[in-house]
C-alpha cells in the first residue's frame, strides 16, 4: 500500500464520508482501478456527461472519455500524491451523448479507486504562464524579508482578496484552547468578520484535524442543496471522499461556517507549520463562488508561501527565546554566592522575566510565602499539585491538560502556564502564567519579541525553560544553606536561655510567648527534616539498591508530616505574636467534618465511635482555615482521650444555627467530664489536661476564637460532656464555591 492509500485508509471515521451528499457545483465519479469501469456516481452527472446516472454504472471509462483518457486516468492510481493534492486536467468527453466538450477535473486516488470530479470549464484569470508569474511575485513579495507574523498575513490576505476579487479574507491562528484569533482581515467594506474569532467550541479538534491532510475546503454556495451518490452494489461503502473537493459539509462544518453568514462562498486553506494546524485563510463571497481549478491551485500555492513565511518566523522566534532564557539564567547564576534571597532576585529581575518568556504573571513560592511578580490571578492558591504533570521538574499547562490539574487557576479555558518545581514535592515553585495570550498580542500590535503564539507544550518551550529551572535551584539550594548553618548555631546559643524561660513563665500572661518561641524554635529543625529525608530518597533511588516499599512510603509520610507540622508552627507563630489571620470565606461543615475525621483517623482512637450531625442550613463564617480547622482537631482529640478506660466511647459533632448571625459547633461525648475543681480554669494557659500534656490546647483555642469574634464554652449535661463554640456568619460565598 502506497503512502497515500495509507493516509487516505487512515482518516477519522466520524470525518469520513461515504456515499454521502456532495455539493452540486461538480459532477464526481468514482473508478476502480482493477477495470476502470465506473463504480460510482453523482446524481447530477447527467449535467456533464449527458446520460443518466443508472446507465453510467458499470461503464468503462473509455467508453465515456476515450482510451487515451482512461489511461492517463489509470496512472493516478500510480501516482504518489500528498492527499488533498490540487492537481486540475482538462479533459474532453467523447461519446455519443455528451459529444466532444471539454471538462475540468481533478483526480486522486482512493484506496482501491480513482475520485474523478469534473467541472465546467471556466475562463481562467491566471490561465497563462505569465499571469502565474506575476501571481507568484505578488504572493512571494516581502515574505523572506517580512519581520513578524501579523504583518506577513495582512499583506497576504490584502494580495489574496485582490487578486481572487472576494468581499474578505481572513486569516486566523489557533491558540493553545484551539481558538482562532483573527491575525489578519482584508474587507471591501461590504462584509465584515466576526469579531471574536473562531471560538473552538463552533470549531472543534475534530474538524480541525482534517484540515492538516488536506490542501483546501471549498463551499461553493453556502444555500444550496447537495446531490447524492449512486454506487453499485459491491462498491457501497467502500469509497472513501474525505479528500474530495466537492464532498458536502458535514454539520460540524456548519457550525463554525454559519458565523460567517451572509456569507454564501466560502474558501478555507490550512496553515499546516511543522506538522501542526497552525491557522487557516478563510476567502469568503456573498455570491456563489466557483473559482477556475487552475486558480484555486494558485491559491493553494499561496497558502504554501505564507506557511513558509510563518515557519521562519517560528523557527527566529524560538531562537531568540533561547538566547533570552539563556540571558535570564546567566543573570540569576551571577548571585549565585552573594546575600541575597532567591524572592528578593526574582522580585529584581521579574518583569524581564515575564517579557522574555511572554507570560503575564510570576509567583514565586518558597516555605508558603509568595513573591508576585505582574497580575495576581492565581496568586495566594497553593498550585504544588501540578508537580503531578512535570516531566523533568516541568510541567506545562493548558486548557487540553486534565481537569485536575486546571484547580487553583483563574481561567482555565483560556489559561497557559509553566510550573517549575524547585523541591521534590513541588511545595517551592515558580508558576508562569498567561490567559488569552494571543488575542492580546495581537491587539498591541507592537511588540514583536514574539515572533508567534507558540504554544506552550511544544518541547522547545520545555527546553528553554529548564536552564531557568537549574539557575533557581541552584541560588534557592544556596540560601538554605547559609539559613541552615545560622540556625543551628543560633540554636546552640539560645538553648540553655529558652528552657530558662519556660521555667519563669507566668500562666496568665506568657501563651503567646511560649508559643512564638516554640513555633520559632522548632520550625527549622522541621525543615531540615523534611529535606534530609528528600535527600535520602534521592540517594536511594541513585544508588540502585532495592528499597522496600514501606521504607519509602514511610519517608514520604515523614516528610509530609512535617511539612503540615512547619506550616502549623508558622500560623501559630504570627498569630500569637501579631493576632495575623488569613480570613476567607469557608464552609462550615466541610471544614468541621475535615477536620473531626482527621482527627479521629489520626488520635489513637481504638474503639471510639465518631458522628458528624450537620445543620444542612449551616451559613458560611469568615475565618482562618488552618486555625479554625486546629480548634475542631483540638476538641475532637481531647474528646477521645477523655473517653480511655471508658465502656461506652461515643463523640458525636454537631452544628447549628443560633438565632440572626450565629451559628454553633457542638463536640459531644460520652466521658465522665471535667472535675468541678478545674472547671473554672480550664481555658486558662498550661493547666494540665487529662491526655498529660502541657495543657495549652484549650487555651491556644480559646484565643483562636475571640481573634474570629467568637467565644468556647463547656457544660455537662444528659450523661455528656459539651465542649462548643459559636461564630459569626458571613454574606459572602465560601472559597471553594
Amino acid at each position: 500500500m502506497s503512502e497515500t492509500e495509507s493516509a487516505n485508509n487512515g482518516s477519522d471515521a466520524e470525518e469520513k464520508i461515504r456515499d454521502a451528499a456532495l455539493q452540486s457545483s461538480g459532477v464526481l465519479l468514482a473508478v476502480d482501478l482493477a477495470q476502470l469501469r465506473v463504480q460510482a456516481a453523482s446524481e447530477n452527472a447527467a449535467d456533464l456527461i449527458g446520460r443518466p446516472v443508472d446507465d453510467l454504472i458499470g461503464e468503462s471509462i473509455a467508453s465515456i472519455f476515450g482510451e487515451a483518457e482512461s489511461a492517463r486516468i489509470e496512472t493516478v492510481g500510480t501516482e504518489d500524491l500528498p492527499a488533498g493534492s490540487l492537481s486540475p486536467r482538462r479533459i474532453r468527453t467523447c461519446n455519443e451523448y455528451s459529444g466532444d466538450r471539454e471538462i475540468d477535473c481533478l483526480a486522486h486516488r482512493s484506496g482501491d479507486f480513482v475520485v474523478l470530479e469534473l467541472f465546467d470549464p471556466t475562463d481562467t484569470r491566471l490561465d497563462s504562464a505569465d499571469s502565474r508569474a506575476r501571481f507568484r511575485d505578488l504572493i512571494f513579495a516581502d515574505i523572506e524579508t517580512a519581520d513578524w507574523i501579523p504583518g506577513m498575513c495582512q499583506r497576504t490576505a490584502d494580495r489574496l482578496r485582490a487578486a481572487m476579487d472576494l468581499n474578505g479574507v481572513g486569516i486566523y491562528a489557533f491558540d493553545g484552547a484551539g481558538n482562532g484569533q483573527i491575525v489578519a482581515v482584508s474587507n471591501d467594506g461590504v462584509y465584515n468578520f466576526p469579531s471574536d474569532g473562531i471560538r473552538a467550541s463552533r470549531m472543534p479538534e475534530s474538524v480541525r484535524r482534517p484540515l492538516e491532510r488536506t490542501r483546501i475546503r471549498l463551499v461553493s454556495n453556502f444555500d444550496a442543496a447537495g446531490v447524492n451518490i449512486v454506487s453499485a452494489p459491491d462498491s457501497a461503502g467502500r469509497i472513501d471522499l474525505s479528500n474530495a473537493l466537492l464532498r458536502a459539509f458535514s454539520a460540524k462544518d456548519e457550525a463554525y461556517l454559519a458565523d460567517f453568514v451572509p456569507a454564501k462562498g466560502f474558501l478555507v486553506m490550512p496553515i499546516v507549520a511543522d506538522g501542526r494546524l497552525w491557522g487557516i485563510i478563510m476567502c469568503l463571497d456573498t455570491e456563489e463562488f466557483r473559482p477556475p481549478l487552475v486558480d484555486l491551485r494558485l491559491y493553494s500555492f499561496a497558502t504554501q508561501v505564507l506557511t513558509s513565511g510563518v515557519t521562519r518566523l517560528e523557527a527566529s522566534g524560538r531562537l531568540n527565546a533561547f538566547r533570552d532564557a539563556r540571558n535570564i539564567a546567566d543573570k540569576l547564576e551571577s548571585h549565585d554566592g552573594d546575600s541575597l534571597a532567591l524572592a528578593d532576585i526574582v522580585e529584581e529581575i521579574g518583569g524581564e522575566l515575564l517579557e522574555t518568556f511572554g507570560f503575564e504573571q510570576a509567583v514565586l513560592r518558597i516555605g508558603g510565602d509568595e513573591t508576585v511578580i505582574g497580575t495576581r490571578d492565581g496568586a495566594g492558591s497553593d498550585l504544588s499539585h501540578l508537580r503531578e504533570w512535570a516531566e523533568n521538574g516541568i510541567a506545562i499547562i493548558d486548557a487540553k491538560s486534565p481537569k485536575e490539574a486546571l484547580v487553583g487557576l483563574s481561567d482555565t479555558a483560556n489559561t497557559e502556564a509553566a510550573f517549575l518545581s524547585l523541591s521534590e514535592d513541588g511545595s517551592d515553585y515558580l508558576f508562569l502564567g498567561r490567559r488569552d495570550y494571543g488575542l492580546q498580542y495581537l491587539k498591541s500590535g507592537k511588540d514583536k519579541k514574539l515572533q508567534s503564539w507558540r504554544p506552550l507544550s511544544a518541547t522547545t518551550e520545555m527546553d528553554a525553560l529548564q536552564p531557568l529551572r537549574r539557575s533557581l535551584m541552584a541560588i534557592l539550594n544556596a540560601e538554605r544553606a547559609r539559613f541552615f548553618a545560622a540556625e543551628n548555631l543560633r540554636a546552640e546559643t539560645t538553648s540553655a536561655r529558652l528552657r530558662a524561660e519556660m521555667l519563669s513563665l507566668d500562666r496568665n500572661t506568657t501563651l503567646s510567648e511560649l508559643a512564638g518561641s516554640l513555633a520559632h524554635e522548632m520550625n527549622q529543625p522541621l525543615t531540615a527534616i523534611s529535606n534530609f529525608v528528600g535527600a535520602c530518597k534521592i540517594e536511594l533511588d541513585e544508588s540502585g539498591l532495592d528499597v522496600p516499599a514501606g521504607i519509602l512510603e514511610l519517608m514520604d509520610d515523614t516528610v509530609e508530616e512535617a511539612a503540615r507540622a512547619g506550616a502549623l508552627l508558622r500560623r501559630l507563630r504570627r498569630f500569637v505574636e501579631t493576632g495575623e489571620t488569613v480570613r476567607v470565606a469557608l464552609d462550615l461543615n466541610e471544614v468541621v467534618e475535615h477536620a473531626a475525621t482527621l482527627a479521629h483517623e489520626t488520635v489513637l482512637a481504638d474503639g471510639v465511635s465518631l458522628e458528624c450531625c450537620l445543620d444542612e442550613s449551616a451559613p458560611t463564617i469568615i475565618a482562618d482555615r488552618m486555625q479554625f480547622e486546629q480548634v475542631v482537631f483540638n476538641l475532637v482529640r481531647n474528646a477521645i482521650q477523655a473517653l480511655n478506660g471508658e465502656d461506652r466511647r461515643e463523640i458525636v459533632v454537631t452544628t447549628e444555627v443560633e438565632g440572626p448571625g450565629k451559628v454553633r459547633t457542638i463536640v459531644a461525648d460520652s466521658g465522665p467530664g471535667v472535675p468541678k475543681e478545674r472547671e473554672n480554669y480550664l481555658f486558662q494557659p498550661l493547666q494540665p489536661g487529662s491526655g498529660g500534656g502541657m495543657g495549652m490546647g484549650l487555651s491556644v483555642c480559646r484565643k483562636i476564637l475571640e481573634a474570629h469574634g467568637g467565644r468556647i464554652e463547656y457544660k455537662r449535661q444528659n450523661d455528656r460532656t459539651e465542649f462548643g463554640f459559636v461564630m459569626p456568619v458571613s454574606s459572602e460565598k465560601p472559597e471553594n464555591a
